[in-house]
């Protein structure tokens, strides 16, 4: 979609463009380049999008980086939810992580609930970054779309719920998600 551009015209360009603009030292790695050699030396991660479609070495290689105490940010909803293989660039053998025994919420701290539901982001945790410049009890509107994830059978320790959706859908709300990983990295889930 989009004259083969994908999402990246929405979803990644803004980021990349605040972080140029604001002298971030940063490094542009795709979905396909991703292996465990590639991000020994990051800091930290930051997923803009949608993330959806992973490999086994995509998922190993962001759990080995977590667990040296590299930072993990993922901005979209639905991240690494499925595991594909990938053959001369087709894409094949979809199965969902958590069918597989590793829910994507050991690695986020929450997981994919919902499709094609809106609503607004309301802070619980205002003390907590990514929210501490903005008053308690803001309200963000239209942040949480299309595709979200909540807090839900995490097996990662002490999960914080920064924020909730202003909206239940099937009894449940999208969450944003903040743990420390035992390697000190933090992982931020929105």
């Amino acid at each position: 979609d989009n004259a083969g551009t994908g999402r990246m015209r929405w979803m990644e360009t803004p980021l990349v463009k605040m972080l140029e603009e604001n002298g971030v030292d940063i490094n542009y790695l795709t979905d396909d380049d991703v292996s465990d050699g590639t991000l020994l030396r990051t800091q930290s991660i930051v997923l803009p999008g949608h993330s959806e479609y992973w490999t086994e070495i995509e998922r190993s290689s962001f759990e080995g980086a977590v667990a040296r105490g590299t930072n993990f940010i993922a901005f979209g909803g639905n991240t690494g939810y499925r595991r594909i293989d990938v053959d001369k660039r087709k894409i094949g053998n979809r199965k969902n992580f958590r069918d597989l025994g590793n829910p994507e919420s050991t690695l986020l701290g929450s997981m994919y609930f919902a499709l094609d539901y809106y609503s607004d982001l309301m802070v619980q945790e205002p003390d907590q970054w990514p929210f501490s410049a903005i008053a308690p009890s803001t309200n963000i509107a239209g942040i949480y779309g299309y595709e979200v994830d909540t807090y839900m059978d995490a097996t990662v320790p002490e999960i914080a719920v920064l924020a909730l959706s202003k909206d239940e859908k099937d009894g449940k709300r999208a969450t944003t998600t903040y743990y420390n990983a035992e390697s000190g990295a933090g992982v931020l889930n929105m």
